[in-house]
């Protein structure tokens, strides 16, 4: 794995980044992450981002998310919240793609979480297809940062609309 780093004159870091993939390994994405670095923000509440699922909408009932989080004064947890329910992530995962930006904070190394969610005994109520999933950091301050939302799709909904589909459909 490869990074670099640079910082435009509008304080925030641009960071381009390769993988590199072994046996066994996780694959993060190519590409270029911009983020706020002002110290300022930093202070003020937790940054990171949802890796996985890279799509905006994903099927039920099982849900799996990963990503990264830091904080200034540490991460306290990472949450997946979806009708008022909390799931709570697993955290301390190597990022050492986030290490590599972000040595300064604490739990650098360290940053990923992953969330596992099954809502099999939460069913939306009927007529339902659709659930908003929130990924929340905490730190240890107490300061909370959403990191993203996912929209949980019920399984109902498609088999609903299966008998609508064209067969082979290219999206």
């Amino acid at each position: 794995t490869s990074s670099s780093a640079s910082t435009s004159s509008s304080s925030r870091l641009v960071a381009r980044f390769t993988t590199e993939l072994r046996p066994g390994a996780t694959r993060y994405p190519r590409g270029t992450v911009s983020m706020p670095m002002s110290p300022r923000n930093a202070a003020a509440r937790p940054i990171g981002y949802v890796d996985a699922p890279a799509s905006e909408s994903i099927r039920g009932p099982a849900v799996a998310v990963s990503g990264w989080a830091l904080a200034a004064s540490g991460i306290r947890a990472v949450e997946g919240r979806i009708d008022g329910r909390v799931f709570a992530a697993t955290l301390g995962l190597p990022r050492p793609d986030v290490a590599a930006l972000y040595a300064d904070l604490p739990d650098h190394a360290n940053a990923g979480f992953r969330i596992a969610i099954d809502l099999a005994a939460a069913p939306a109520p009927a007529g339902v297809d659709r659930r908003r999933l929130e990924v929340v950091a905490i730190d240890r301050s107490g300061r909370e940062a959403l990191l993203g939302t996912r929209s949980v799709i019920e399984p109902a909904a498609h088999e609903r609309w299966r008998a609508h589909a064209v067969a082979d459909a290219t999206p």
